[in-house]
């Protein structure tokens, strides 16, 4: 999909950044890093005023690739089979999961699998995982409520963010008030857009509410413990190239403004 953009075989596309790992590891962060970014407005922040978004077209442009805006839209906590309140409860187990959230199950001592979500909720059902990592809004629009037990907080990633990205040469085409124009319409609809994904979520966690789903939000000591398991996932991602060391650091650095060390 991102070769294909970049090629100009189409001009747009609301896109993750996992998809394109292999090309552009610096992704990865504008995805959402485990354990980082702790709601939407800091997600705008991060990315439109403490310069990230500049930093993102500046490595999109090098594939050929504009890229348009961050997307916040879901936290991602753990649902599942089994409660989640200490972290040896989790060893062991086997969870669905994508991109950073599925290196970090690993580092947690679990077991990373992906396969079509379509197939999810037999998989629940059977026992085939004992939990996923995903939108909550999806506990009732896919039924996932029938076969979990529990939910399990904090998120692993809250809001995850998908982005608007354009060809380069597609976007260089439009005059620039038909950019200014693109431009301010995506910066506006940002937050009433993620507000419609949040509505959705919390739709979900009432209709799991309801069937018996039980939330459990993990003790502050315990999830401390998760923030230095969610630094070796930020250590590797770190570790892919030069750029990437410098767009870790750069999140880094805007969670210290935050209060939110990532040691």
């Amino acid at each position: 999909m991102f070769d294909a953009l970049s090629k100009g075989v189409y001009d747009a596309a609301l896109y993750s950044t996992t998809w394109s790992v292999g090309q552009l590891p610096e992704g990865i962060v504008a995805f959402g890093l485990p354990m980082g970014w702790q709601n939407a407005n800091q997600v705008f922040e991060f990315f439109y005023d403490y310069g990230f978004l500049k930093w993102m077209r500046k490595l999109h442009v090098e594939h050929n690739v504009f890229y348009a805006c961050p997307l916040p839209c879901s936290p991602l906590p753990i649902m599942s089979n089994f409660p989640f309140r200490k972290l040896e409860e989790i060893k062991g187990k086997k969870l669905w999961s994508i991109g950073p959230t599925a290196s970090y199950v690993q580092h947690l001592g679990a077991t990373s699998t992906i396969f079509p979500p379509a197939e999810m909720y037999m998989a629940l059902k059977l026992g085939t995982i004992d939990g996923f990592i995903y939108s909550t809004a999806e506990l009732e629009t896919s039924g996932y409520k029938e076969v979990i037990k529990y939910i399990n907080w904090p998120a692993v990633i809250d809001p995850l963010c998908v982005e608007w990205i354009i060809n380069l040469k597609s976007w260089n085409a439009l005059p620039p008030d038909v950019q200014k124009t693109i431009e301010d319409t995506l910066v506006e609809i940002g937050p009433p857009t993620f507000e419609k994904y949040m509505e959705d979520n919390r739709k979900g966690l009432e209709a799991a509410e309801r069937a018996g789903v039980e939330t459990i939000h993990m003790e502050p000591g315990e999830v401390e413990k998760l923030r230095g398991i969610a630094a070796e996932v930020w250590e590797e991602t770190a570790a892919k190239s030069e750029s990437a060391r410098q767009t870790v650091q750069m999140l880094r650095d805007y969670l210290a403004t935050k209060g939110i060390p990532i040691k």
